[in-house]
């Protein structure tokens, strides 16, 4: 009987030293708990924060539409922290998980917009060349293309974009900036 009584003990000696040794699965209301501090940390601006809770509900969280605006967030959070090679990286796990989701143009243009902020200039210049159809960013794709072919030490193809910028009707600030920045490496290439 005694061993019976202790083999019992040890088995719920084991079973509580497993139940405490292992992390408890978070409930769906402590995620939503979770989503709503990494949103009010987002919207107070401390994107490191917003980024870390985000990944701890796209992690934990089972994979469905309703997850969508955060694996977007947590990319636009590390971005917006200066974190682009995260920033990246995030986005592309969006891509991959939503590729037809509401938010993947925004997700591209994020990509190249990070590619631009790491320095990565020739990717970022391709990247943003996808966009001068996209009536919506044209002029700042156009605008960023330049920018990155510049810093690539291309000045002569980042005469193309602007170009492009002053062919049309300029609607923004950045389509005048564009334009005068044409204006400034013709003159300097010139001698003007």
């Amino acid at each position: 009987m005694k061993s019976r009584a202790g083999l019992r003990w040890g088995l719920l000696l084991l079973a509580a030293c497993r139940c405490t040794a292992q992390a408890p699965a978070q409930q769906p209301a402590d995620l939503a708990q979770v989503y709503a501090q990494a949103m009010a940390a987002f919207q107070a601006g401390d994107y490191a924060r917003a980024a870390a809770d985000l990944e701890t509900v796209t992690a934990r969280a089972e994979l469905s539409p309703q997850l969508e605006p955060a694996f977007y967030t947590v990319g636009s959070a590390y971005f917006n922290a200066g974190e682009y090679a995260k920033a990246i990286a995030a986005f592309k796990n969006y891509q991959a998980k939503f590729p037809s989701g509401p938010h993947i143009n925004d997700v591209k243009f994020g990509i190249a917009q990070a590619s631009l902020g790491s320095k990565n200039y020739a990717d970022a210049a391709k990247q943003f060349s996808a966009f001068e159809s996209d009536p919506r960013v044209r002029e700042q794709a156009l605008l960023f293309q330049a920018t990155a072919l510049k810093q690539a030490g291309k000045a002569e193809q980042a005469i193309v974009p602007l170009e492009k910028l002053a062919s049309g009707d300029l609607k923004t600030a950045s389509g005048a900036r564009g334009l005068m920045n044409a204006g400034a490496v013709v003159c300097r290439q010139r001698g003007s």
